[in-house]
């Protein structure tokens, strides 16, 4: 009696579990890669503002275009994070490092970085 009652509840417990997350849209899988491609995004964008933060203060032109170059590239992937994890799970890049960052690149060269991110409020953020 007691092991039937115990399978009746675990069942439930399951049935409950399967209708929330069917109901959020939501799976585990996609929830770990948007934290995975999320912290990767972020890491890259750290990586820029470092090289900016060690560059900034040289005065080689070649110098000073790497540095604005690093400065957009932090500006493009702080805005569009959310919409360039979505791009990744949708096009499944995987979590080979080389990878991502050559997906990040394409997409970072494909917009207008010239004009528009220059100005916008993430470069200011960082101190341009």
């Amino acid at each position: 009696m007691k092991a039937q009652m115990l399978s009746i509840i675990l069942i439930t417990a399951v049935a409950a579990l399967m209708s929330t997350l069917s109901a959020t849209g939501d799976s585990p899988a996609l929830d770990q890669s948007s934290k995975f491609y999320g912290n990767y995004i972020n890491k890259y964008i750290s990586r820029c503002q470092i090289k900016v933060a060690l560059l900034k203060d040289l005065k080689f032109k070649n110098i000073q275009k790497i540095v604005s170059l690093a400065q957009q590239k932090a500006a493009f992937l702080s805005e569009n994070k959310n919409q360039l994890v979505n791009e990744m799970i949708a096009k499944n890049i995987g979590k080979k490092h080389y990878k991502i960052e050559l997906y990040l690149n394409k997409r970072f060269n494909e917009t207008n970085h010239g004009d528009n991110i220059v100005q916008s409020q993430a470069v200011a953020t960082l101190g341009r």
